[in-house]
């Protein structure tokens, strides 16, 4: 039997869940993605992500990113990582300034080699609990790489 594609993406999307990651969920997520591989006129992802902030849809390059591992990559490739790494349905670690959170980072790094759970000052991040509402965040997970910087850093729950 052979599908119009209106009628298989239709299919895809009733299956996806809506609820399952509070910055984008799965369904969204795809949503986008089949939107900016179909519309000519979008060029780049910051293409994409001015036309959804256009329309009341508010994500950025970053949460794509995230929404990315934690929908898609982390269920294929790592699924021990999510161990360690936010899963839909859990807490999302969010920074509330992306300046403050670097020089916080920079100053952290001398004394982090392993992925730590550290303090972070208060109003620097929050949490996005499952259920949508929002607390301050108090800790967060940093990941260093071998030749300086992080792998990656977002706040998590108070351990």
């Amino acid at each position: 039997m052979v599908y119009s594609f209106p009628k298989l993406v239709k299919g895809i999307l009733a299956d996806l869940p809506k609820n399952d990651y509070p910055a984008l969920n799965a369904r969204l997520f795809f949503e986008c993605w089949l939107g900016y591989a179909m519309d000519k006129s979008l060029v780049s992802m910051r293409d994409l992500v001015k036309r959804l902030n256009g329309t009341g849809i508010n994500v950025d390059i970053s949460t794509f990113s995230k929404a990315l591992f934690l929908l898609v990559l982390s269920r294929l490739w790592f699924p021990s990582y999510t161990s360690t790494h936010p899963v839909p349905g859990e807490a999302q670690g969010q920074w509330l300034d992306n300046q403050k959170t670097a020089e916080f980072l920079q100053d952290l790094r001398p004394n982090i080699n392993k992925p730590t759970i550290v303090e972070i000052p208060e109003g620097l991040g929050q949490l996005i609990l499952p259920d949508g509402s929002i607390i301050p965040a108090t800790h967060a997970l940093v990941v260093p790489t071998p030749l300086g910087g992080y792998k990656t850093a977002y706040s998590v729950p108070t351990p």
